[in-house]
C-alpha cells in the first residue's frame, strides 16, 4: 500500500491479512472488511471476519467449521508442511503473529444508503 489516509469519513474497503505461525510454520488469510472504521479498529476485529470461508483467501488451507467455533490450518516452512485441526478460537488467535492493512479502496461514498450514481455503476 503506498497511501493511507486517516482522515474522513468515506467508505471504503480495507484488505487485510493475518499471518499465522507455529515454529517455523507460516501461512496467511486475506479478506476484505468494508464500511467506515479506520486502522487499529479494522484491525482488532479482524478474526470476527474469518467465519466466512466463502469471502477469504488463504495459503494455509484454512476452514471454519462448527457454525464458527473450530478452524484447522495446514501451514508450512517451504519444505514441509504441518497440519493444525480441530482448533478453538483462542488456539487460532495464539497463532496470529501480525494483521495488517495491505490495501485500501474509497468509494467515494460518505455513508453505507448513499445511492450510487448511474456513472459509479458502470466502473471497471
Amino acid at each position: 500500500m503506498k497511501s493511507y489516509n486517516k482522515i474522513g469519513n468515506n467508505i471504503g474497503t480495507h484488505t487485510c491479512r493475518l499471518t499465522l505461525m507455529e515454529r517455523d510454520y507460516v501461512g496467511h488469510i486475506t479478506f476484505n472488511i468494508g464500511g467506515n472504521c479506520r486502522g487499529a479498529s479494522i484491525l482488532e476485529t479482524a478474526l470476527e471476519y474469518l467465519e466466512d470461508p466463502a469471502k477469504l483467501e488463504s495459503d494455509c488451507r484454512f476452514k471454519c467449521y462448527d457454525d464458527g467455533s473450530m478452524y484447522s490450518v495446514v501451514l508450512s516452512n517451504g519444505e514441509t508442511t504441518c497440519c493444525y485441526p480441530d482448533m478453538d478460537y483462542d488456539e487460532l488467535s495464539d497463532m496470529i503473529v501480525a494483521v495488517e492493512i495491505i490495501d485500501y479502496k474509497d468509494s467515494g461514498r460518505t455513508t453505507l444508503f448513499e445511492e450510487e450514481t448511474n456513472e459509479s455503476l458502470y466502473k471497471v
